[in-house]
């Protein structure tokens, strides 16, 4: 497999340079073809919120008290079961599989017992520099890279670009796929929300390294394809000074798709793709999950003293750990991230008719543990000045084990207009209801909402 991949990847690579070559072959021209500019944006955004300041909910028996939990745990195997239930090793400690009297603490308040400050201000800073030009040969070459000056890490936002009529091949930072670059249809979905959970549509997979390179078909007949490769994230070998081969997840392919369309006075536009990460890592079994989870609430010390003599043991007070979360608890048993091999899936449509276009977008990143999806919808249209956009998104969290999930539903809606040459301005809001399983019993779901005032001066 190795070899495969390593094979793909050095024709990839070998096309490049050799287009590069000839470039340098070509005669010279009368001054640089390459072209550099230089350019930025301070962006002032107003910030009103609430809805997310709630008391924590008293402590209740998840395991016992009849709810979707108790239920999900009795279609868990016997292994699981017996490594929830205590019991059997005659501790005096309360039990996690429903039969005594295990309660679990529920969301802390994010507020901490204060309200919300509103109006709150950020202030976003980049500077960003771009080379372009078309080189003797016809070979086109681009690179931009962008300085945040906020403060956080610089160079996460750079790319080098080689054109032609060959089509494009796009080299920039880990972590992007040809999956995002050729879904359409999600015009509505990304809003800035408060509460927790997700609104954005999924990207790429955990087989992401530290440089991507998409490969850009030309367009044939509407129809235009992207190829993507992603090397692992493997270790750098000190004393060698080369790579190691000893990244988590393999290297990674993906493909998308786009095609666009005239059906009278509106144009449809579909795009999508696919991206597979093949891994040796498994994820923990269902056995090991209930059993951690029966570790965590009693402590480790307790437990271990318990496992080393096998009869009755009085559990220290020092040694046994404060009751488990709700949360943490249905994460660790049923199985809430991701792990082991995963599949990225999107695809999604724009309908444009005159002013109007109708957006709507699948993703989806399954994987051996929890999968995750997020479907939503939107409608932009342009009114004298103004631009409208209003959207509405759901994403989900499907567990691994117990038929649990958990929701994000967004309602979000955006007007924006230009002030002037460079100057724009945004007024934004969202709604967003975040319902845990494991909160059923507690707080319920969670529903906030946000207001922001964007202001953006270009440079």
């Amino acid at each position: 497999m190795n070899k495969i991949i390593t094979g793909t990847a050095m024709v990839l690579i070998s096309g490049l340079y050799s287009g590069l070559a000839i470039a340098a072959d070509a005669p010279a021209s009368s001054g640089s073809p390459i072209s550099l500019t230089v350019g930025g944006e301070a962006e002032l955004t107003t910030i009103f919120g609430g809805g997310i300041c709630n008391a924590t909910a008293t402590a209740a028996g998840l395991t016992y008290d009849a709810g979707t939990i108790k239920t999900a745990i009795a279609t868990l195997s016997s292994d699981a079961k017996t490594a929830l239930d205590h019991q059997t090793l005659q501790v005096t400690s309360l039990d996690l599989d429903g039969t005594d009297d295990a309660p679990f603490v529920f969301n802390a308040d994010p507020c901490g017992g204060k309200s919300i400050k509103s109006p709150t201000f950020e202030m976003g800073r980049e500077i960003s520099f771009g080379a372009s030009g078309t080189l003797a040969n016809g070979l086109e070459v681009s690179f931009d890279d962008k300085m945040k000056l906020d403060g956080t890490a610089n160079g996460d936002d750079w790319e080098l670009k080689l054109g032609g009529a060959f089509g494009e091949v796009l080299f920039r930072i880990g972590g992007k796929s040809a999956v995002a670059d050729m879904t359409a249809g999600t015009t509505g979905s990304d809003a800035d929300i408060l509460g927790g959970g997700n609104a954005a549509h999924y990207e790429n997979t955990s087989g992401t390294g530290d440089v991507n390179i998409t490969y850009y078909t030309p367009s044939i007949g509407g129809i235009d394809l992207a190829l993507g490769y992603n090397p692992s994230s493997d270790g750098a070998d000190a004393t060698a000074g080369v790579t190691l081969d000893d990244g988590s997840y393999d290297d990674t392919f993906s493909i998308g798709f786009g095609y666009e369309m005239a059906m009278g006075a509106s144009t449809l536009t579909l795009g999508g793709g696919m991206e597979s990460a093949s891994t040796d890592a498994l994820c923990v079994t269902e056995a090991a999950a209930a059993a951690a989870a029966e570790v965590t609430y009693n402590g480790v010390a307790a437990i271990a003293a318990v496992l080393a003599d096998g009869v009755a043991t009085v559990l220290p007070v020092a040694e046994t750990a404060a009751n488990t979360d709700a949360q943490t608890f249905v994460n660790t048993v049923f199985g809430g991230d991701t792990c082991g091999d995963e599949q990225l899936s999107a695809i999604g449509a724009d309908l444009a008719m005159g002013s109007f276009t109708l957006s709507a977008a699948y993703s989806a990143l399954d994987s051996d543990g929890a999968d995750k999806s997020i479907m939503s919808a939107g409608l932009a249209t342009t009114v004298g000045d103004f631009d409208y956009t209003i959207g509405y998104s759901v994403d989900t969290l499907e567990y691994a084990r117990g038929s649990l999930e958990d929701t994000t539903t967004v309602i979000s809606a955006e007007a924006k207009t230009a002030l002037g040459d460079g100057v724009d301005l945004a007024v934004n809001f969202s709604s967003s209801t975040h319902d845990q399983v494991s909160q059923e019993l507690g707080g319920g779901d969670v529903t906030a909402w946000r207001a922001g005032v964007v202001l953006t001066v270009g440079f």
